[in-house]
């Protein structure tokens, strides 16, 4: 930012050649992470744009106070400006992007964002991580017993091993849920995670329940 407002004044800038290194190093390493991102990510687009819906009311206010925190930088720049039509074009910039951040919520969609009536009467209860007083947690059992009690919704955790198999798993590790430390005792302490699916087969996620 600083540099763009000297440049605009007509400034020249005087780097050092390790200054002039360091951007070209990080100008690269952006293009490349974003390349790299771009094709490891390609298939969960559609997972992204849920997430900025998801979020996109807290965004577009983050944007609001951000924007409006630079109200006062722009005005003291421009009015020291000797070339108006530099200055112009900075103002000019500014309050059309400003504009587009207030006028955003008139085409937003958020799932967050809901007209009142719309939703109806929410559950009286809900099974968190099923019933985990009458069964071992985030087990089909469970789930069973907290429909079986009456909960009008159930709550869990899913955590992806690491050959892509989703399961259920609330904690870092396997440690307080199953006999990880038996089956594999060097791994105690390892997130659940790095473990794979045929891996995760081989514990018992319901012994320590009722030996407790």
């Amino acid at each position: 930012m600083l540099a763009v407002c000297l440049l605009s004044e007509g400034q020249k800038l005087y780097l050092h050649w390790s200054h002039k290194i360091g951007i070209a190093v990080s100008l690269t390493f952006s293009i490349v992470a974003t390349a790299v991102l771009s094709d490891l990510w390609s298939k969960e687009l559609t997972t992204l744009l849920l997430s900025f819906q998801v979020t996109a009311p807290f965004l577009h206010v983050g944007g609001v106070f951000l924007l409006t925190a630079l109200s006062w930088p722009v005005a003291l720049h421009f009015f020291r400006m000797t070339s108006r039509v530099r200055g112009g074009l900075i103002l000019g910039f500014y309050l059309s992007f400003l504009s587009v951040l207030y006028l955003v919520p008139l085409g937003l969609y958020s799932p967050c964002i809901k007209e009142v009536g719309t939703l109806g009467p929410p559950p009286a209860l809900i099974g968190h991580r099923g019933a985990p007083m009458l069964a071992p947690e985030n087990t089909l059992m469970s789930f069973e017993k907290a429909v079986e009690t009456g909960s009008e919704g159930l709550e869990t955790d899913v955590t992806i091993s690491v050959d892509g198999v989703p399961f259920l798993m609330h904690d870092q590790t396997l440690r307080r849920t199953t006999n990880v430390q038996h089956v594999f005792p060097n791994r105690t302490n390892t997130a659940a995670s790095l473990f794979s699916w045929s891996e995760l087969q081989s514990l018992n996620a319901g012994a320590w329940f009722l030996s407790g």
